[in-house]
């Protein structure tokens, strides 16, 4: 059975590639719409094909605190489903508090946190709450580019020190996103 996944972009991608997809225990395919990068209209008609099929899909849209306008994480998914018309779908549409790189952070253990050398912890003291991670303080909490990063943490010796019981501690959203979902790691 494949779950249809719409992310904001290839990072969010990687991170359920390397992260999330073994908590889906129901799918055993997964496929991926990168929809930042598609034109809108192309986007809906991906969506509208996978409703009208009854396929199963969810949609990941990040918070962004940039935006003062936005109250809280209810409001951005009122957002999605009027830009998306997702009306009848609300269960489908998750949000990210407040970028993906905050589900990267949150799940590594403190000793993961502590220790890195990749990770500047003068800028990252620990992973304790991770809901304030943007791709822009990310890339400055590093001495690596953003994509070396991402492709750092993502690697096979890496995945052992994610805890998700922490994930779900450390960040509200991805709390959120394992509740809605019923997922268990």
């Amino acid at each position: 059975m494949t779950l249809h996944i719409f992310v904001e972009g290839k990072d969010e991608t990687l991170f359920f590639q390397n992260f999330i997809e073994r908590c889906f225990s129901k799918y055993d395919t997964f496929q991926y719409f990168e929809y930042i990068e598609m034109p809108d209209e192309k986007v809906y008609e991906a969506l509208k094909t996978v409703i009208e099929q009854k396929n199963d899909f969810i949609f990941l849209g990040d918070f962004d605190f940039r935006d003062e306008n936005r109250l809280n994480l209810d409001d951005k998914k009122k957002e999605i489903i009027k830009k998306w018309r997702l009306h009848s779908n609300k269960k489908n549409i998750h949000i990210v508090l407040n970028e993906i790189e905050s589900w990267y952070l949150a799940g590594f253990d403190n000793k993961f946190c502590k220790g890195n050398s990749q990770i500047n912890r003068t800028k990252i003291k620990n992973c304790i709450d991770t809901q304030i991670i943007t791709k822009e303080f990310f890339k400055h909490a590093s001495t690596k580019s953003h994509r070396q990063l991402i492709t750092y943490l993502t690697g096979k010796r890496k995945q052992q020190h994610y805890n998700y019981a922490e994930a779900i501690k450390r960040n509200k959203s991805f709390e959120r996103f394992f509740s809605d979902l019923k997922l268990s790691c």
